[in-house]
């Protein structure tokens, strides 16, 4: 992703409120060591009760997963630019409500996950994935009667696939160096691999 060079990184400038610090994005660096480095500079936040959003075009992109954080350093090493923003929203500012007594308290535990998932849907919209899934073709795996492997571990790699993909109970019967047999766990079910 940032070519050749495996060492490439590029700074992370952090944002809460009026303050900021620099983090060095690698590419084996992780949004949840983000999230740790964001809460021993601010010891008041917490990994679980914040969001990291980069802001694009007046917008707000939640960073929810390792690649978008990698991919973001990516694109602004690529583009030439030493650095790109973040800014960090904590659950309980967001959250907070007044009681009557003027103090602020925060709501409970659920709402965290919830304001969670809505950023999520907002990142990814209502868009349909559009790239096939690596295991669409597994349920394929045993396609003819008399199809032959190369081997005995690609015969274990399709059954795995197959059953992992379909969620059929099967059983292995003989799982040995040269032979492998597996059936339908569901009584009265002929179904075998041999």
């Amino acid at each position: 992703m940032f070519g050749s060079d495996q060492n490439l990184s590029c700074d992370c400038h952090v944002y809460y409120k009026d303050l900021h610090f620099c983090y060095p994005v690698h590419l084996t660096s992780t949004i949840e060591d983000l999230k740790w480095a964001i809460c021993d500079n601010w010891r008041i936040l917490s990994p679980s009760c914040i969001v990291v959003n980069y802001i694009q075009g007046g917008e707000k992109i939640p960073i929810l997963a390792d690649i978008s954080l990698i991919s973001l350093a990516a694109l602004h090493s690529k583009l030439k630019s030493s650095y790109f923003e973040v800014h960090v929203e904590s659950f309980e500012a967001a959250v907070g409500s007044s009681s009557s007594n003027g103090a602020s308290s925060s709501t409970g535990g659920g709402y965290s996950s919830s304001l969670l998932a809505n950023a999520k849907r907002s990142y990814a919209g209502e868009k349909e994935v559009s790239r096939a899934l690596l295991s669409d073709d597994w349920d394929k795996v045993f396609d003819d009667l008399n199809q032959e492997f190369n081997g005995i571990e690609a015969v274990r790699l399709a059954f795995d696939k197959y059953v992992l993909r379909t969620g059929y109970k099967l059983i292995k019967k003989k799982n040995e160096l040269s032979r492998f047999t597996a059936k339908c766990k569901k009584e009265g079910c002929s179904w075998f691999v041999h």
